[in-house]
């Protein structure tokens, strides 16, 4: 399996397509391109990130683009370098089935946005029945109805 392929994984991973080379660029600066983009998903706290590929030399880049592969797969799930409100898709393949899912990473979760239609919890204090009998009412509810608060 060749390099581009293993990032082609790990790209699918993150449910997005896996840049193609340009027709300017040899392999070593390709690889390069790849490490920078995969830089944004792991935390800037890892060795990994604070490299500079522009002054690495070509020997060591396939070997260095290689750990930093293995870091982007290694922190799929980490939203410590992500932006409160930011959410990245993972793509998770059951081994059973073959079946993916698709799971959203976030720092906070997506559903106490508004725009999803968040809201304040309601409590329930009773159930009615189409005829208007009461169901099922609340021990705080019977006790204001008793004390003649409401």
């Amino acid at each position: 399996m060749t390099i581009q392929e293993r990032w082609d994984g790990t790209f699918a991973k993150l449910d997005r397509s896996c840049p193609a080379q340009r027709a300017d660029e040899d392999s070593t600066d390709y690889l390069r391109r790849l490490s920078r983009i995969g830089r944004r998903y792991i935390p800037k706290s890892e060795q990994m990130a604070s490299i500079n590929w522009t002054e690495l030399p070509d020997e060591t880049v396939p070997k260095f683009s290689e750990l930093m592969r293995a870091a982007v797969e290694r922190n799929l799930y980490r939203t410590d370098n992500m932006a409160p409100g930011e959410m990245r898709s993972v793509m998770v393949v059951d081994p059973n089935t073959g079946a993916q899912q698709r799971h959203f990473v976030g720092p906070t979760a997506f559903v106490r946005n508004p725009l999803y239609g968040h809201r304040d919890c309601r409590r329930v204090t009773r159930i009615s029945a189409p005829a208007g009998s009461t169901l099922w009412q609340s021990s705080s509810e019977t006790r204001r109805g008793a004390s003649g608060s409401w």
